[in-house]
């Protein structure tokens, strides 16, 4: 895909508009990582009412599930703790509200998350600090999060592009 030449906004007067959304070149790659992200989150709640122990295995390989340190949805704890079902909210609400990465925001949420961590294992563990914590980091990553899968696919865009059957096709225009 080629660089588009038109600027980002266009001026009629003193009235300036944005490009549109939909013109977006890494639309798709929000679209995909927004769907993944929900869906990621409807397999979470899904596993206690499918009771599917299958689910609860997949996600114990990134989530300890301690029963004591989950949401539970008809009587079945949720197949991530409280902690990480809030990272993964986070990370939804995030790409919904197209928040951008921002990296002040991501050090203290990655701050805040350890001293919570740490006030946890020693002194007192807290359901809503668990929450809040995982809910800060997982708004402040996804940003990250896009902004990497688009510069992927925007490499992945120019190596397709200037793979040696492209490179042919354009000295063969110039001759």
């Amino acid at each position: 895909m080629r660089n588009n030449p038109q600027p980002s906004t266009h001026s009629l007067g003193n009235l300036r508009l944005g490009r549109p959304q939909l013109l977006s070149p890494h639309r798709g790659a929000d679209a995909l990582l927004l769907w993944l992200a929900a869906l990621w989150i409807s397999v979470i709640f899904a596993a206690p009412l499918l009771e599917n122990r299958a689910i609860y295995a997949f996600f114990s390989v990134v989530c300890h599930q301690i029963p004591a340190r989950s949401w539970f949805l008809a009587g079945e704890p949720l197949a991530a703790c409280i902690r990480c079902m809030s990272i993964y909210a986070g990370f939804l609400i995030a790409l919904v509200l197209h928040l951008p990465p921002a990296k002040w925001f991501l050090r203290v949420s990655v701050v805040l998350l350890l001293v919570e961590v740490t006030v946890a294992h020693f002194w007192v563990d807290f359901e809503f600090a668990r929450a809040s914590s995982g809910l800060l980091l997982g708004l402040a990553g996804a940003g990250f999060v896009s902004e990497g899968l688009q510069e992927l696919l925007s490499k992945w865009g120019r190596y397709r592009s200037s793979s040696p059957a492209t490179e042919t096709e354009d000295i063969l225009e110039h001759v």
